[in-house]
């Protein structure tokens, strides 16, 4: 029932993309249940990455997590005050709602 997701950052490895030398990152979806993993090897970790990578992973799992666990990233958070009932950027929030709304992730494709 609940996906966790974080990023990864290889220190030591870089990768030429476009005529320049990036820092390769890691985007890591783990579900809570089966521990069944998605990983992609990214060179950057803006928003629209973290939502690429979202799709990808459900595609991957053939369904979604009834809840994500996410670790007060950036991508995700707009503010960390205590006890703020949420914080969750619009963007991404606008993501999860349009993936569970469609069509092809229907509440019968729930994973865990």
């Amino acid at each position: 029932k609940q996906g966790q997701m974080d990023w990864g950052f290889f220190e030591d490895h870089l990768v030429y993309e476009d005529g320049k030398w990036k820092k390769l990152y890691c985007f890591l979806m783990i579900l809570g249940y089966s521990r069944m993993r998605y990983i992609e090897f990214v060179t950057d970790m803006s928003t629209n990455t973290l939502i690429r990578c979202h799709q990808n992973a459900f595609r991957y799992f053939g369904g979604y997590p009834e809840e994500m666990l996410y670790n007060n990233m950036k991508q995700t958070v707009i503010k960390r005050l205590l006890k703020q009932e949420d914080s969750t950027r619009p963007s991404v929030k606008s993501c999860v709602s349009e993936i569970r709304q469609s069509q092809v992730w229907s509440s019968e494709n729930r994973v865990e």
